[in-house]
């Protein structure tokens, strides 16, 4: 039997904490490698009609397996995304099928699948970011797995319905699935219970809540009311999802600013800084600093994702000193549009794969009960529900408990194929209501009105797909 080969990055950096440089860096090269191509025009990413994809065929042959021995080549994210078993199991019992594993960091993956994919050398499988679907999918560089997906549900249907939703809409652009997203990361109110015990209040149900908490924390505690973070070497996935709380709505999958969620999203920030409730660094903080407040006794309440509720139960007992919302919190008169938008890192399939029946089995391997299970006890959760309410899983992550039904109905945060530009708006609002706490409503709806324009103009620099 071949050997897997488990070729280490040497990096381990936590996924919350990755460089908007970085980022920008690698679209830049994509943006070039792009136009390397003679075979497309000269700004692909942006301004490139769509591409057929050329594994789409409406009137495909059943899968069926290969007689033949088959290699799978896969890329990770990061180590941690590998399932311990390292792929043993999966290949005893499939000895023609050999997985060859690498680890290709999230923030170079999409530049380098790009390059390697125009060369006829990418792999089979890649972890990549959920906002880089339309770009991926536009280039026809990701197959639509729907194929794969039938053949699923019809030989394995039990872990196939143990799924959320959000494994296959995550992937999803323009209706067509183009990956699993067996990993994904919403974030949720936390709080200190044994300070809002100690001042008399309740768990907050909505922003103007969580203020009020906040003001009551700075009154009668040395601590800050609220650990926010703004800094520029984040993406605004934290605000984002307060926005998506407030009941904040998307057109064409353009985020709404200019909107009555969209002033109160602002208006949260400016009253953080206003009544001195968050940290006066927080413009640049980064979400290491508010778990780091939070855990440490500095701040009572603050937003964090799930995988990183282990590293507060080391240090605080669930319940008696911290404790998470399970509901969104909601922002008064937009209660029912009020959800949980989370982003996260799909397993894309190349479009220019030759053995899909065999990437179907290597997903499924992924998603099962065993694996999926070994990496969400140690990094990350997993969107197979088995897993998340199992007695395993909970006895490890006791809260898993309370947020399973949110879990079984979280959103994918909306992706653009000027994502990233976007992304940069959406941070420069986030961070004028926090350095501009004392400007009047007006003035706040006319530099909403402001990025909103900004927002829709590089949502107009791609053409119609038709």
């Amino acid at each position: 039997m071949a050997v897997h080969p488990n070729k280490r990055s040497g990096a381990r950096s936590a996924l919350m904490r990755r460089s908007k440089l970085t980022f920008l860096l690698v679209l830049a090269l994509t943006l070039v490698l792009a136009a390397c191509n003679n075979d497309v025009d000269d700004d692909p990413v942006i301004d490139d009609p769509a591409v057929d994809d050329p594994a789409v065929d409406e009137e495909a042959a059943p899968l069926s397996p290969s007689d033949e021995d088959v290699t799978i080549n896969i890329w990770f994210g990061r180590d941690d995304f590998q399932p311990d078993d390292q792929f043993e199991s999966f290949m005893d019992e499939h000895p023609n099928i050999t997985v060859r594993a690498d680890t290709i960091p999230l923030e170079q993956a999409t530049a380098d699948f790009l390059r390697q994919h125009q060369a006829g050398d990418a792999p089979d499988i890649a972890q990549m970011e959920a906002a880089q679907v339309g770009i991926l999918s536009r280039r026809g560089m990701v197959m639509d797995i729907q194929p794969i997906l039938d053949t699923w549900q019809e030989e394995n249907t039990e872990l196939y319905d143990n799924m959320a939703p959000i494994a296959w809409d995550m992937a999803t652009w323009e209706g067509t699935r183009h990956g699993l997203a067996l990993h994904h990361g919403p974030y949720w109110h936390v709080y200190r219970s044994d300070i809002l015990d100690e001042i008399g209040a309740e768990e907050p149900e909505t922003w103007d809540d969580v203020l009020e908490v906040s003001r009551q924390v700075v009154d009668q505690t040395d601590m800050l009311g609220y650990a926010a973070f703004a800094g520029s070497a984040e993406l605004p996935n934290w605000a984002v999802g307060v926005f998506g709380q407030m009941g904040g709505e998307y057109v064409d999958n353009v985020m709404q600013i200019d909107s009555e969620p969209g002033y109160a999203w602002l208006n949260f920030y400016q009253t953080l800084m206003r009544d001195e409730l968050a940290h006066p660094d927080t413009v640049a903080w980064l979400s290491g600093d508010g778990r780091a407040a939070f855990i440490g006794g500095q701040a009572a309440q603050t937003g964090e994702g799930m995988n990183l509720f282990p590293e507060f139960n080391r240090s605080l007992e669930y319940t008696e000193e911290w404790d998470v919302r399970a509901d969104p919190v909601v922002l008064e008169g937009h209660e029912d549009n009020a959800r949980h938008l989370s982003f996260g890192w799909p397993y894309y399939v190349n479009s220019d794969t030759e053995h899909p029946y065999e990437v179907g089995l290597v997903l499924q391997y992924l998603a099962d009960f065993d694996q999926s299970l070994s990496v969400a006890l140690r990094y990350q959760p997993v969107a197979n529900l088995e897993v998340m309410g199992s007695d395993e899983y909970v006895a490890a992550n006791p809260w898993a408990e309370k947020l399973l039904p949110v879990l079984e109905i979280l959103e994918p945060r909306p992706a653009h194929v000027n994502d990233i530009a976007m992304a940069d708006v959406i941070q420069q609002a986030n961070q004028w209501a926090l350095q501009n706490p004392d400007a009047p409503d007006d003035e706040v709806r006319a530099r909403a009105a402001e990025w909103q324009e900004q927002l829709n103009e590089l949502a107009d620099q791609v053409p119609d797909p038709e």
